[in-house]
């Protein structure tokens, strides 16, 4: 009886983690998703607020370069936070 107690017991702290990843899985393509649908319909905004195709471009390129560099600073914060 003391073993089935334990394989339940062992089996219900398995479950959260594959719940959490999925969930995690989920987060992540709503997240993508949601970008891929707003930044190529902000070129067309932006140039229909009188903006140059120059200036467009270079404010649809900010994007990447601000996940570039905030990516960067996130992981290294992390792992600062996570040896606390």
């Amino acid at each position: 009886m003391d073993e089935d107690e334990e394989e339940e017991g062992g089996g219900g702290r398995r479950a959260a983690p594959a719940r959490f990843v999925r969930c995690l899985y989920a987060v992540g393509f709503l997240d993508l998703f949601g970008v891929s649908m707003v930044v190529p319909l902000m070129n067309h905004h932006i140039k229909s607020l009188g903006a140059s195709h120059t200036v467009a471009g270079i404010i649809g390129s900010l994007y990447g370069v601000m996940q570039l560099f905030s990516s960067t600073f996130v992981v290294s914060s992390n792992t600062v936070f996570q040896s606390i």
